[in-house]
């Protein structure tokens, strides 16, 4: 009898265990999903509207720093920014970057003052970025 009762008990706590883990492990995927949130400041396309460039302000809450994020995308492209990778990603201080294309091929991303840069790529899918 009181190996059944023990058999009984490992069997009790080792499903709780799993539906403990896969209700955690669902409740990380939700926050991980709604933790952050973007807001497109600007969209600016390429003259041949083949491209277009988007700066999308991203808050994550008060444990990860508010950023200005900058994509190139075609023109045809969801604009599901996650997705994606960015061409810049620096702090935000309410101060956004300008965008303005100079041609098909180059973009100019000035920014006001000197920001924390925690990414910046120099050539993206065909495109030229000039930092200011």
């Amino acid at each position: 009898m009181k190996k059944l009762f023990l058999l009984a008990l490992f069997f009790i706590v080792i499903v709780l265990g799993a539906y403990a883990y896969i209700f955690f492990h669902k409740m990380s995927q939700l926050s991980d999903a709604m933790g952050c949130e973007n807001n497109i400041v600007l969209e600016v396309s390429s003259d041949n509207k083949e491209k277009f460039a988007a700066l999308i302000a991203r808050s994550c809450g008060a444990t990860a720093p508010n950023t200005y994020q900058v994509y190139i995308l075609g023109a045809r492209t969801e604009h599901d920014y996650e997705s994606y990778t960015p061409i810049l990603v620096m702090e935000n201080k309410n101060n956004p970057p300008s965008l303005v294309w100079l041609d098909n091929n180059r973009l100019t991303v000035h920014t006001v003052e000197d920001p924390k840069i925690y990414q910046q790529i120099e050539k993206f899918d065909g495109v030229q970025i000039i930092y200011e």
